[in-house]
């Protein structure tokens, strides 16, 4: 009897140890899926038509994430220079962001800038790359986005230490900091910095402890950016999705996904924009599209027509014979795209931001 009882015992005793040792051992490795954590954050944004020199830059956008937003920053940089730097973006409290950017140069063909956001969960999401022609003509306007007044200097920020003593491609009067470690999320989110740049500015020691990880695997029409990353503590933390390492924001190749949902279209005739004149587009995942068209911003015409992509190359039909068609960038998501055409006359540019 009394053998019968320390047998019992010893059985309990052996499985509450294997029992301990298991829980122990689940609360010491997270689920897999822990780490997908999918942001929700949204950037619409009206890419700019061109850019005189001498003149400083406002660009607006409207972020929303249900998560809330902490952050938001305009990174840019003179076409072909092989890091961004950045400027922070302020919101009086209506959604839209706002970011002054220092003049370009007279002799720079173009600027290239990104939206990037830190949301109310610590993530970091960029936007696609848009890019920007700085006109040469002595005739072109100054545009609504270059009106503002240059006051004093212009605080830039970099990732990058050393700070560069100038930035190429920019004529300003420009104060260029370099931010603290704990703060330096274009690491975080990749595809910002060249690789010796990111390495020099210590990717790895960019944050109090651990490693910086930019995933790839963010890039959804409702998601303004990819290269997602959490970050706890000081410490970025890959947020799944696979691709990791380099956190670029290009795909292989686009698909229809990429493309579908609502769009308006602005047109430039002989390089001159069409006043009043617009169209509100519906691309739907079958390959077909609706489209109202508008004359002086009144409801002029509508109907359907077809639509694909393939090999990185976006058309549109309608009437079985006017189309517009042309290459697209393919970095991710497609916010806007411009592609010639003969919907409103032959030779024009097609402008498409989402709606």
């Amino acid at each position: 009897m009394v053998r019968s009882v320390h047998r019992s015992f010893g059985k309990l005793l052996s499985f509450f140890v294997v029992v301990v040792f298991l829980f122990s051992q689940s609360l010491a490795t997270p689920p897999a899926h822990a780490a997908a954590v999918t942001p929700d954050t949204k950037v619409k944004h009206k890419a700019i038509k061109y850019l005189v020199p001498g003149k400083r830059i406002v660009l607006n956008a409207r972020v929303k994430d249900d998560a809330g937003v902490k952050i938001v920053r305009c990174y840019f940089r003179s076409h072909g220079e092989a890091d961004f730097v950045f400027v922070p973006m302020s919101d009086p409290g209506s959604g839209v962001y706002t970011a002054t950017l220092p003049a370009p140069g007279t002799l720079t063909p173009s600027i290239d800038y990104v939206f990037l956001v830190v949301n109310g969960q610590n993530q970091v999401v960029k936007t696609q790359t848009y890019t920007v022609t700085v006109s040469q003509k002595e005739t072109d306007k100054t545009p609504a986005w270059q009106q503002a007044v240059s006051n004093g200097d212009i605080v830039v920020n970099t990732e990058i230490s050393p700070a560069p003593a100038q930035l190429a491609g920019f004529s300003d009067s420009i104060t260029i900091d370099v931010v603290e470690s704990s703060a330096r999320f274009g690491l975080v989110a990749g595809g910002l910095y060249a690789a010796g740049s990111s390495t020099a500015a210590g990717a790895t020691a960019a944050t109090a402890a651990g490693s910086i990880t930019a995933s790839a695997g963010v890039s959804t029409a409702v998601i303004a950016g990819v290269g997602a990353a959490v970050i706890a503590g000081g410490v970025a933390v890959g947020a799944g999705g696979g691709g990791g390492g380099g956190g670029s924001c290009s795909q292989n190749s686009l698909s229809t996904s990429d493309f579908t949902g609502d769009w308006e279209i602005t047109v430039d005739s002989d390089g001159v924009p069409a006043t009043g004149y617009y169209i509100t587009c519906t691309l739907s995942s079958g390959g077909t599209f609706t489209y109202v068209e508008y004359v002086n911003y009144s409801a002029s015409d509508s109907g359907s027509g077809t639509w694909s992509v393939s090999n990185n190359t976006f058309t549109a039909i309608y009437n079985s014979q006017s189309q517009c068609s042309g290459q697209v960038s393919d970095d991710t998501p497609i916010n806007s795209f411009s592609v010639s055409g003969s919907w409103y006359s032959d030779d024009a540019v097609y402008n498409w931001t989402r709606d």
